[in-house]
């Protein structure tokens, strides 16, 4: 079998998705510690590059890594997790505010 290679473009693709990735990250954070874990332990809120930060940290110390795949579902599988993931979590996380 031979090895599929991802083109140019779609690895600038996915090089323009990780800071947009990273910043999105920063700001679910930020949002969600705002609004559940800051107000029950009187906490300070966080500021967006704090948040990263903390993302950046926790995703290093814990190695949340996946198992190789296919490389077809690379990029869908980076966009899902870059952008679509955080979204959810955003949108799950404001509905849930409704209910307080």
């Amino acid at each position: 079998m031979q090895k599929k290679s991802i083109s140019g473009g779609v690895a600038l693709l996915l090089l323009a998705l990780l800071p947009l990735s990273v910043i999105m990250q920063g700001l679910v954070l930020s949002r969600l510690w705002a609004w559940f874990i800051a107000p029950v332990f009187e906490l300070p809120y966080l500021t967006i590059p704090v948040a990263i930060g903390l993302a950046m940290t926790v995703r290093f110390i814990t190695n949340q890594t996946t198992p190789k795949r296919d490389d077809d579902d690379t990029v869908t599988t980076f966009i899902v997790f870059a952008v679509v993931y955080p979204l959810m979590a955003l949108l799950m996380g404001w509905i849930v505010t409704l209910f307080m």
